[in-house]
C-alpha cells in the first residue's frame, strides 16, 4: 500500500551512518519517522479493534475460524485414505437427504480423517457454492454442548445467508427448530 511506504531526503554522515545526535536533520527524520509509524499502526490497530469488536458481538466468526485452524492443524496428519474420501465426495455430489456418519472406536482417525476431508472439500466448495459447516466438538466452549454448537451453526449459517444471528433462539427447543428450517 502507497500510504505504507515513507520517502525522506536525508544526508548520510560519512563514519557515523544516522547520528540524531549531531545533525538536527537526522533528528528531525528520526521524529518524523516515529510519529508517521506509530500513528498508522495505532490506526491500523484501532481499525482492527473496531473490526474484532464488530466480530464479538456473537463470536460466530471466531468460532469458524477456530474450528478451520483446527481442522487445518489435523488434516497435515492425516493418513491416505482416498477411497474413503472419494465415496464421501460422492455422497456430496449425490442427491442423499440423509445425514453421513461416521463411526468407529475411539482413537481409530475419525476426527483426523474429517479434518482432512473437510479441508480437501473446502477448495471445492467455492466451485460448487456449497457451505462447509465444520465442528469439532469439545474443543471451544461454542462447541462444548449440543445446544451451543447447534447455535454456533445456526450463527454461522445466519451469517452466510444475511440473517440476523441475534434472531436465534436460546433455549434447546428454539434452537433445534431454527435449525430445521
Amino acid at each position: 500500500e502507497s500510504e505504507n511506504i515513507f520517502e525522506f531526503q536525508l544526508k548520510w554522515q560519512k563514519n557515523r551512518g544516522l547520528d540524531p545526535e549531531h545533525s538536527p536533520s537526522h533528528c528531525a527524520y528520526l521524529e518524523s519517522l516515529c510519529e508517521r509509524l506509530t500513528s498508522g499502526l495505532g490506526r491500523r490497530i484501532g481499525d482492527k479493534a473496531a473490526f474484532m469488536s464488530g466480530l464479538d458481538m456473537h463470536g460466530a466468526y471466531q468460532e469458524v475460524l477456530h474450528h478451520g485452524a483446527y481442522c487445518r492443524s489435523r488434516a497435515t496428519s492425516c493418513l491416505d485414505r482416498r477411497p474413503l474420501s472419494a465415496w464421501i465426495q460422492s455422497y456430496l455430489d449425490g442427491s442423499v437427504d440423509s445425514p453421513l456418519v461416521v463411526h468407529g472406536p475411539v482413537g481409530s482417525g475419525k476426527t483426523t480423517f474429517m479434518a482432512a476431508t473437510a479441508y480437501r472439500l473446502r477448495e471445492r466448495s467455492v466451485l460448487t457454492k456449497r457451505i462447509i459447516v465444520v465442528r469439532f466438538l469439545g474443543t471451544t466452549p461454542s462447541s462444548s454442548s449440543i445446544r451451543q454448537t447447534l447455535k454456533s451453526i445456526c450463527e454461522q449459517l445466519s451469517i452466510v445467508f444475511k440473517e440476523d444471528p441475534l434472531d436465534i433462539p436460546a433455549d434447546y427447543r428454539g434452537i433445534v427448530d431454527h435449525f430445521s428450517r
